[in-house]
């Protein structure tokens, strides 16, 4: 019969043994935990899976199958025409636009997927070529591809033999969540999150994944830092188009220092001009990165940066990836994140007093 250490190993630190594996725990529980946190990696490979560019690359063939479709198929090759010939002023107009016609999908999303309108078998429309495709058959496909992360996901943590390690994603995954319902363009973005930012870095340093999740296409998508635009740049002294502050307040209030952390709305503002410019590629701008991270200088609010006191220089993209590093100081784990490391693990038990020092390695 296994001990208790054995099953606390497996079932309050793993997802539960697999069949026979108490048998490979019993000897030394601690070491099979630990041996999850240097011996393995929490990589999910499936080149069956799309990425983040390819996911967003997806919704704007949807939004233009959508548009072809109501104006009788004329908008692709207006389009493809005077693609290059556009001004700033042109392409920026066009790009405030396409950002109102995304919000409009709010309600769509959540009603689509209420409804079931939208299931989980791969459409018959498959072997098609996107530009014949109907707006409903990409749209299915976008459905598809959140359903086959979650699938590919569940079926890795079944099967996994280190459980204990995708507890920590998991862990992970709930601290940095983003809402796949939000609008269309998230849904199938919202899940490649979790393996493009965080399993990669899920037992290495804090700061590594901080920036690659605040710098990630769903988390710049889920908050809107992918149209806020510096009110003294380019665009902002053209259109009067402004500043967003929503990742900027998460990343301080829930993502890092919480809230009495010690920052002020200064702060936030500051760090919110800091990551202006932080969009993703997209028809009008960063075309030839269509779906990736990428910087545009236009929208990119000019100038250091002072947050907390600490004056962040300009850099390739801004001052944005140098001020997390502020956010993150080492006390920062055995303060916040190992006592809630603990209690995920613990189940919450109110008993449960975990050691503030574990983690701090993870620095």
């Amino acid at each position: 019969m296994a001990d208790i250490d054995a099953l606390t190993a497996a079932h309050r630190f793993g997802l539960g043994a697999r069949l026979g594996e108490l048998a490979t725990i019993l000897p030394d529980p601690k070491g099979w935990l630990n041996a999850q946190l240097t011996e393995v990696s929490s990589v999910l490979n499936d080149p069956t899976l799309l990425t983040s560019a390819q996911a967003i690359t997806l919704f704007f063939d949807f939004q233009n199958a959508k548009r072809a479709e109501l104006k009788g198929g004329a908008v692709a090759a207006a389009s493809a025409l005077s693609k290059g010939k556009r001004t700033d002023h042109a392409r920026i107009s066009h790009f405030i636009k396409n950002i109102d016609e995304i919000k409009k999908t709010e309600k769509l999303a959540r009603q689509t997927l209420d409804t079931g309108a939208v299931v989980s078998s791969v459409a018959s429309s498959h072997s098609k070529p996107q530009a014949v495709k109907t707006s409903q058959e990409i749209l299915q496909e976008m459905y598809n591809a959140l359903l086959n992360d979650i699938a590919a996901r569940t079926l890795h943590a079944t099967v996994t033999p280190a459980s204990f390690r995708e507890r920590l994603v998991r862990f992970w995954s709930d601290h940095f969540s983003v809402d796949f319902n939000k609008n269309q363009l998230t849904i199938p973005t919202a899940i490649t999150m979790e393996r493009e930012a965080i399993r990669p870095h899920v037992t290495g340093k804090f700061y590594d994944m901080l920036v690659a999740v605040e710098s990630h296409q769903s988390m710049l998508l889920y908050l809107d830092n992918w149209t806020s635009i510096g009110p003294n740049s380019w665009a902002g002294l053209q259109f009067g188009y402004g500043l967003n502050e929503n990742l900027a307040r998460e990343t301080l209030e829930l993502h890092t220092l919480g809230v009495g952390g010690g920052y002020t709305q200064d702060d936030i503002i500051e760090y919110a001009k800091a990551i202006t410019g932080w969009t993703i590629g997209n028809p009008d701008f960063n075309e030839d990165t269509l779906g990736e991270f990428a910087f545009q200088p236009l929208f990119h609010e000019p100038g250091a940066r002072t947050i907390m006191g600490i004056t962040y220089p300009e850099g390739g993209t801004g001052p944005g990836p140098k001020c997390p590093a502020g956010f993150c100081p080492p006390p920062l784990y055995g303060q916040t994140y190992c006592p809630q490391a603990g209690l995920s693990f613990s189940l919450g038990h109110p008993a449960a007093k975990p050691d503030r020092s574990i983690g701090t390695g993870l620095y």
